[in-house]
């Protein structure tokens, strides 16, 4: 990663001001203020007190509710590199093409395929509208964010992203989503390089395909239809939001529907995909990490970077954490431990120097 680029991200999610005591009480009394003036309300209270009693709970509770939810809303150091659009934002038109999937298309000439807005940019939409293009609704709303998240800041967005091979290099995406990373990464190391991305998720791996298609970038990076796990054999994936499919069991995700899908080890991927060398191994599987690092044995020694993006627990132990423990029992030297933000980011170098 360039200095000038860390600069730039830096300035965007630096926090610049520290509040002191005095500003805290400001802002906790225009709080008060507000939700009092919410409350004398007689149809606003009555619409609290219906929401109470479908959920069966105490008014003052359902009042807490409402303020942490709208709490959630705020953005974290990484929703703000979702949401800096202005000169970043290369959307130049936003077209439905089905129920509910949307054609994206930017200044630059590359085209993505992706799904409609969730709930949460349905709330954000209201608070960020007025620094947005007047072009997005707030069922296009997600679309801006997502290039800007995985596509422009694709590369750059953390940490041990600085370890990523330049031109002519070997990537490994296990957990791709649609691919904006994976395009991303394709452009990085050109014609020469190689890119192999893989994701568990028949409807993602579908706009996968398209997205690596439409901008011509099929030849160098190559999708695969399977979850990674310690063995070859069919799993569960349960799913409940288009980024939030998973086949481990975390104490944070918990899915009433599956379905069936291929898994496979990243020691066989090797194999079929006559993989001798992998410069950076991407891992974002939604806590199957531990698994993926399970099935690297033949081969571990071929990876030289890997990166891992996680965010949840398993039995109360964080994933990070366990895959940390892992690694380092192998002899792979810890170059990155983020915690900062919704993302734990962890990168090791496997055979140190």
């Amino acid at each position: 990663m360039s200095k000038k680029l860390k600069t730039q991200l830096n300035e965007i999610i630096k926090i610049k001001h520290k509040f002191g005591v005095i500003e805290r009480l400001k802002i906790a009394c225009a709080i008060g203020a507000y939700v009092f003036g919410f409350l004398s309300n007689v149809k606003e209270q009555e619409k609290v007190y219906r929401l109470s009693k479908l959920r069966r709970e105490p008014f003052s509770k359902t009042v807490r509710r409402i303020i942490q939810t709208g709490l959630q809303l705020v953005p974290t150091k990484l929703d703000m590199l979702d949401f800096a659009y202005g000169d970043n934002d290369l959307i130049k038109c936003v077209e439905r093409v089905s129920k509910d999937t949307f054609k994206i298309t930017t200044s630059n000439g590359l085209v993505f395929y992706d799904w409609e807005s969730s709930k949460k940019h349905y709330m954000m939409y209201w608070l960020m509208r007025d620094k947005a293009k007047k072009m997005y609704t707030q069922d296009t709303f997600f679309a801006g964010s997502a290039v800007n998240r995985s596509y422009v800041h694709g590369t750059s967005r953390f940490p041990g992203d600085a370890y990523l091979p330049t031109e002519g290099g070997t990537i490994v995406e296990a957990g791709s989503y649609v691919g904006y990373k994976a395009v991303s990464f394709a452009q990085r190391v050109g014609e020469t390089g190689r890119v192999l991305v893989l994701e568990a998720s028949p409807d993602n791996y579908r706009l996968l395909q398209k997205n690596l298609k439409e901008n011509r970038l099929d030849d160098v990076a190559t999708p695969m239809h399977c979850a990674v796990w310690n063995e070859n054999k069919e799993v569960k994936l349960t799913s409940k939001r288009r980024m939030q499919h998973t086949v481990a069991e975390t104490d944070e995700l918990h899915f009433e529907g599956s379905s069936m899908v291929q898994a496979r080890t990243l020691d066989s991927l090797f194999e079929e995909f006559s993989l001798c060398h992998v410069d950076f191994l991407n891992l974002q599987l939604n806590g199957a990490e531990i698994e993926a690092i399970e099935g690297l044995q033949e081969h571990f020694n071929d990876v030289k970077i890997i990166n891992i993006i996680t965010k949840y627990s398993r039995n109360g132990d964080l994933v990070v954490d366990l895959a940390k423990k892992m690694l380092t029992e192998r002899g792979c030297k810890v170059l990155v431990d983020s915690r900062d933000g919704g993302l734990y980011n962890l990168t090791v170098e496997v055979n140190p120097g």
